[in-house]
């Protein structure tokens, strides 16, 4: 749901925001109960569901490898992790694609 904010493409933004309420609420009184309750409350197909957790657990993983890394005197950069496994090429051609979203 955070991520909606930053998300251009209002369809998904409003998508992420309705999936990421709805998950607020998950297993409460009134909050769905299972994943078809989720996919009738918030009119969003399993497989989309499905893509926006999977997005969001990276995400979460990412984070907290960063702060594992700050935790432990700065960011590491010894190679333990899957962005130090590309090549230097891959790793230019990411670099360049994030700053042209950004830019954009």
């Amino acid at each position: 749901m955070d991520q909606a904010v930053t998300t251009k493409d209002d369809e998904l933004s409003n998508t992420m925001s309705r999936v990421g309420d709805a998950l607020t609420r998950y297993g409460t009184t009134f909050g769905p109960r299972s994943l078809e309750e989720l996919v009738k409350t918030t009119k969003t197909s399993t497989n989309v569901i499905k893509k926006l957790l999977a997005y969001a657990e990276k995400i979460s993983q990412t984070k907290a490898a960063l702060n594992k890394d700050n935790d432990q005197g700065g960011l590491d950069d010894e190679g333990d992790d899957e962005f130090t496994q590309a090549s230097d090429d891959e790793m230019a051609a990411m670099a360049d694609r994030a700053a042209r979203r950004a830019t954009a």
